[in-house]
Formats: structure tokens, sequence, C-alpha cells
């Protein structure tokens, strides 16, 4: 069993220099890979974001409902069973080119090179 990290959001908005908001850390980690996120961020304003966006928080989401998942990516490694099989399927109901699990983990790698550079 993996430990959970009960304040991921914390450690995560840390290491991204934002508050610990599930938006502001998806823009920083979208930011990081794609480009700037330039819109304001609202339910109003949701539908016209990037897919990519929409997928990191959904990806994020899972791991506020899944601590222990964080774990696993702080060491670099997916989700494992049937989190990683659920994140596989709600990352690919979004419009993004590439296949759900190759781009989850580019979303992983990302934050485990994010944490490292704060280290």
């Amino acid at each position: 069993m993996e430990a959970s990290d009960p304040d991921w959001l914390a450690t995560l908005a840390n290491a991204y220099g934002v508050r610990p908001d599930l938006s502001a850390v998806g823009s920083a980690n979208y930011r990081r890979l794609r480009e700037p996120a330039t819109w304001t961020i609202s339910i109003e304003t949701l539908q016209d974001a990037p897919a990519e966006w929409q997928a990191i928080l959904q990806i994020l989401g899972q791991l506020a409902t899944r601590p222990a998942d964080f774990g696993r990516i702080r060491r670099g490694k997916r989700p494992a069973g049937l989190s990683w099989k659920a994140l596989v399927a709600m990352v690919s109901m979004y419009p993004i080119e590439r296949p759900a699990d190759d781009f989850i983990d580019e979303v992983i790698a990302e934050i485990v090179g994010t944490l490292a550079e704060r280290a």
C-alpha cells in the first residue's frame, strides 16, 4: 500500500508557486506543458478552456479523491490497478490529440520534474 500525502494540493501549489487551488495548479501544469493559460477560469469559461487543460484538472481531481495516488506520482509511478484504469477512462473522454495513457504519463513526468526542481 502506498503512503498518501494528505496535503498533496499544498505540496503541488508550493512547487508551482501558486495558491493551493485546483485550477491554479492545473493552469501552472498546463503552462509548463503547452503555453501560457491566458483565460480567466470560472464555471462559465470552463467549456472554452483547452481539452488538455480540462484533462489535467481531471487528473488532479483524482488526486483529490485518492491522495495515495499522489504518493506514487511523486515517485514517478503511475496510479495502480483500478485507479489507473479509471483515470485513463476519464481522460479518454476529452478530445485530446494523443492516447490518454501517453498524456497522463506526460502530466505525471511534468509533476515529478517540478517537484524535483523545488526539492
